[in-house]
């Protein structure tokens, strides 16, 4: 870390390269090697790498992505099957279709060929990639892949391990899995690979040789009755299983919930325990409340025909009809039932300050009920009084303060899943590298300076594996 007076800085908004006053500040130089991984930017990485840095990513320091997340992604590929891949991560990560087609030319079969369209685009940042389950298991499979009971014969487990293979040697970062039921399709069916049994999984580990990483998301819980949460225990040592049998790093996505507040503590427990017989596993996490951002340009779900017909409208004309005589008489006419559902479920964010506290004051129902007003009454009145600029958090994983430092500051913990590139009508976790230097070194100083820079910079590449010269992952290109 250094400290200057002076600095180049490239204004985003104009173009324009000034200099700045940076005495008293500290320039992180390093943070410019910023490496996100989990930004599940597949769908979008041909329209947004072509920018300058990633935006919005390269704004907050970023300058590596790592792509193919989740068990999702596009290759391998048969030209039939686009539509349906598409499908997949738009189940999972809710990036429209619609926006892959315009984006994708889908002309590539294999990962090799995959790699070599990626870097036929002019990129900002380095992009590297996992060769995700799904994809792999669908190439092999067909739609057999889908059902649940329906496990790989031996001509189809080869089959998969010879895409992972070629793909690891044509220069895939590693090999992604998911196992939890929440990643469906859009029939609402869990995507290729959930429900794959431990011989697959160590089967197509194996193909990877001696190159890259093993991604697991795992759907932890999902399948326990109890608190002793045998089933996670279980998921656990089959990863500790994949280590021992392919030699590959095994990083497994960590969340907190509220409704098992200790689950939290019993994974980084057991890994801790395989890690100390030998196991490489390591957990990622994603140290701040999981958001889900609504608003008038996205939609605010209050059940209720009315805000059904606003939506319905053009971006530009929501407001117009929320201002009308008409359009507010239909958006306040709710029932009790979905005005108390939206009081306790939303926090009001912004419009001038994006706050990811969860401060009571801020709940719609306190603010509601400090006016005399409905919650939906609430809404139209901020958003009339905004231009519609006021957004509201919905909350998801990662909502207890205790719990989340309590993951953070476990030392093996990974600094990831910030949803950069997925999930596009609802998140935006481009900014989490600056909130993790904000948040948990300048305001609460649970790290140094100097600790959050390695946890950002040097200890994912290292961890996962895949270092260059300078300290960047290592991206596919060519020469």
């Amino acid at each position: 870390m250094a400290r200057h007076d002076l600095h180049r800085i490239w204004d985003h908004k104009t173009g324009v390269t000034r200099n700045a006053d940076c005495a008293d500040h500290v320039s992180g130089v390093s943070r410019q090697r910023c490496l996100a991984k989990h930004t599940s930017r597949l769908g979008k990485k041909n329209r947004e790498t072509s920018r300058p840095g990633a935006t919005p990513a390269g704004w907050h320091g970023t300058t590596t992505v790592v792509i193919g997340n989740c068990g999702v992604g596009f290759a391998p590929l048969r030209a039939r099957d686009a539509e349906r891949l598409a499908g997949v991560l738009e189940g999972v990560e809710e990036i429209p279709a619609a926006s892959m087609f315009a984006s994708l030319t889908f002309r590539w079969e294999s990962y090799a060929d995959y790699l070599d369209a990626l870097a036929d685009q002019p990129a900002g940042v380095n992009v590297g990639g996992l060769v995700g389950h799904a994809p792999t298991r669908y190439f092999a499979m067909g739609e057999a892949s889908l059902e649940r009971d329906r496990q790989p014969t031996e001509r189809e487990l080869a089959a998969m391990q010879t895409v992972v293979a070629e793909a690891m040697e044509a220069g895939a970062l590693g090999f992604s899995i998911s196992r939890t039921g929440a990643h469906a399709i859009p029939e609402g069916v869990p995507i290729p690979g959930s429900w794959a049994e431990d011989a697959e999984l160590v089967g197509v580990a194996r193909a990877m040789g001696e190159r890259g990483l093993v991604q697991w998301v795992s759907g932890f819980c999902a399948r326990d009755t109890s608190a002793e949460y045998p089933e996670v225990r279980r998921e656990i040592a089959l990863m500790a299983t994949v280590h021992r049998s392919s030699g590959r790093p095994v990083i497994a996505s960590v969340f907190t919930r509220p409704l098992v507040p200790t689950l939290h503590t019993h994974v980084l427990a057991w890994m801790d325990e395989e890690r100390s017989n030998g196991a490489d596993l390591r957990p990622m996490f994603n140290p701040r409340p999981g958001t889900s951002f609504v608003g008038l340009d996205n939609q605010f779900p209050i059940r209720a025909s009315g805000w059904k017909r606003l939506y319905g409208l053009t971006a530009s004309e929501r407001l117009s009809f929320l201002r009308s005589a008409a359009g507010r008489a239909a958006l306040l006419a709710v029932s009790d039932a979905a005005n108390e559902r939206a009081a306790n479920e939303f926090h009001l964010l912004g419009p001038e300050r994006c706050e990811y506290g969860r401060p009571p004051a801020r709940l719609l129902g306190a603010v509601a009920e400090g006016t005399g007003e409905t919650p939906a009454e609430t809404v139209v009145r901020l958003f009339d009084e905004s231009d519609g600029r006021q957004l509201f958090a919905g909350g998801g994983a990662n909502q207890v303060p205790e719990h989340i430092e309590e993951v953070f500051r476990h030392p093996e913990a990974l600094i990831g899943l910030g949803d950069a590139g997925a999930h596009v009508t609802s998140i935006c976790d481009s900014s989490m590298t600056t909130h993790v230097l904000s948040h948990w070194c300048r305001d609460r100083g649970v790290l140094s300076l100097e600790e959050t820079v390695r946890r950002l910079n040097s200890k994912p590449p290292t961890s996962s594996e895949f270092r260059s010269g300078d300290g960047c992952c290592a991206a596919h290109s060519q020469t």
